[in-house]
């Protein structure tokens, strides 16, 4: 069987990297006794996917895995022994069966709705006028660091939607909903890198950034509607 869980990642574990992530999860497992289906040959590993690499230092209340059981187990019961073995900060929110031949997450993955909080410094005024110069750009054009080197991308047309909230009294916040996935994908540090060389008053934004946030993770069902990745 199939089974799909929504963590969440919070508190010290945002400084664990995904690489750490994975292997403390796997720990976590192999402690709770769990029936894990393992991949064949000579270094055998559990037979589990992410939806989306979590970028380091960031917290989300939507990071997907699906894991394959060689038995049958009710959602309720792993997620119950997978909790009690995973370390501070990081938890199991919910868990549910999926269909063993679906497509996986990373397949469907479309976009996801990201928070950044900006310091009380910075402020909101400085971010509208910023947004208002991007907006009549014909291209938002940042940088890349990939495995071949540095390249330019024109982002405009994967971000699709922006929200300022200037109330908040931890700081500004901007709702980003951007492109994630294997051909696509804006991390919310290129834009904010990329507003910060745009009004006066914002050089240097992405330093006065205070905490980045993954809120939702959105997918084409089969019917090809957007739905958020729990309903996938």
């Amino acid at each position: 069987m199939r089974i799909r869980a929504r963590l969440e990642k919070a508190g010290p574990a945002r400084y664990i990297s995904h690489l750490d992530f994975l292997r403390a999860l796997e720990r976590a497992l192999r402690r709770a006794r769990l029936p894990i289906a393992y991949s064949e040959g000579f270094n055998p590993h559990p037979r589990l996917s992410f939806a989306s690499a979590l970028p380091l230092g960031a917290t989300s209340e939507a990071e997907f895995i699906d894991l394959l059981l060689r038995e049958d187990l009710s959602a309720t019961e792993l997620q119950h022994r997978l909790n009690a073995q995973l370390p501070e900060g990081i938890r199991v929110a919910e868990c549910r069966e999926v269909d063993e031949a679906a497509d996986s997450l990373a397949a469907r993955l479309e976009r996801c709705t990201w928070e950044v909080t900006f310091l009380p410094q910075v402020e909101p005024a400085q971010l509208q006028l910023a947004l208002d110069e991007l907006s009549h750009q014909r291209q938002w054009i940042v940088i890349k660091e990939t495995k071949k080197g540095r390249r330019e991308l024109d982002i405009r047309q994967l971000v699709y939607g922006i929200e300022l909230d200037g109330r908040s009294g931890s700081g500004p916040v901007l709702r980003l909903q951007l492109a994630c996935g294997s051909k696509d994908n804006v991390r919310p540090e290129h834009f904010v890198e990329l507003l910060g060389s745009f009004g006066r008053g914002c050089p240097g934004l992405a330093q006065r950034v205070r905490h980045i946030h993954r809120q939702a993770i959105w997918c084409r069902d089969a019917g090809g509607r957007l739905t958020d990745a729990w309903s996938v």
